[in-house]
């Protein structure tokens, strides 16, 4: 029983310890008809940094610490806008350096669809009573 709960809280330890990148794209419509892409880098457990670079694989910016914006109500989120153009603007890339020593790297590759979405249903239903009801489409 101690083992399991050990095993545990090390893997509840390391799962929260590991920071999550998620870099978006800012001006969705920059994608397709712009040579200059913005995006924005949000990032967590951002007490830790101490480097932070972004740019592409081709060239990485460094970024000085005290531009990035606090996430408003959530203390360790921050966020940074950047650009980029060229070949690889489409190709965004962070790396992220901690007080520890160890460094992170986060890529994402987004495309132009030229194709609008569609969507169709077959039907509509109510199912369940009271509090407990759903829509099903």
């Amino acid at each position: 029983m101690f083992g399991n709960a050990l095993l545990l809280n090390a893997f509840i330890w390391f799962s929260v310890s590991a920071a999550s990148v998620d870099i978006r794209v800012a001006d969705s419509g920059s994608l397709e008809n712009s040579s200059l892409t913005n995006y924005v880098a949000e990032i967590s457990q951002c007490a830790d940094l101490i480097a932070l670079n972004v740019g592409s694989e081709e060239h990485l910016d460094a970024v000085d610490l005290s531009s990035i914006s606090i996430r408003d109500g959530q203390a360790d989120r921050c966020f940074h806008p950047f650009s980029l153009s060229g070949a690889a603007r489409l190709s965004p890339k962070v790396q992220l350096e901690r007080a520890d020593g160890s460094k992170e790297v986060f890529t994402e590759t987004f495309v132009s669809e030229r194709i609008q979405p569609k969507i169709e249903y077959q039907g509509i239903a109510i199912f369940g009573d009271g509090a407990e009801q759903r829509l099903v489409l």
